[in-house]
């Protein structure tokens, strides 16, 4: 379609478009009608000459969008350590009932990390064999009936 006509006879639709692209490389403007005034180039305030006129304003890469979602940012833990007394505390917690005190909820009570929690009192040799029995469990259960035995499981705890 390389004719000799103008693009604007070759499509008429764009002869009502005229792009003017402002000092600013972010800043576009665009008239409908072939005829419009100097507007001012100053992009703390533009001034619009007519409701004719749409001005689209692209933001530079360096600056934040507006609807962008924040970054998630990990848990802090007030403490990074336990004290003797906590350590023996957490300890025997754990070997009186391992699934009443579980790691994250000692995390949660003495407000450390989980992985504190887990290094300093590993779980006993029954709770570790109670903990692969329901995991084989769950393996065998379809989907459906999985979903159920989690859901009753959150609320009974």
């Amino acid at each position: 379609m390389a004719s000799g006509l103008p693009l604007a006879r070759q499509f008429p639709a764009l002869s009502r478009w005229r792009n003017v692209f402002l000092p600013f490389p972010a800043l576009l403007v665009r008239h409908l009608s072939s005829g419009g005034e100097a507007l001012s180039s100053n992009l703390s305030q533009q001034v619009v000459g007519s409701d004719r006129t749409i001005i689209c304003y692209h933001p530079p890469t360096s600056t934040p969008h507006q609807n962008t979602k924040p970054l998630r940012r990990r848990k802090v833990w007030e403490n990074s350590s336990l004290t003797d007394g906590e350590v023996t505390l957490v300890r025997r917690l754990r070997q009186e009932d391992g699934s009443i005190w579980s790691v994250a909820t000692l995390s949660r009570l003495f407000k450390v990390s989980p992985a504190l929690i887990s290094r300093v009192a590993p779980p006993s040799e029954e709770r570790m064999r109670e903990l692969d029995e329901e995991k084989e469990m769950l393996r065998n259960m379809r989907r459906h009936k999985r979903k159920l035995f989690l859901l009753q499981r959150q609320a009974v705890s």
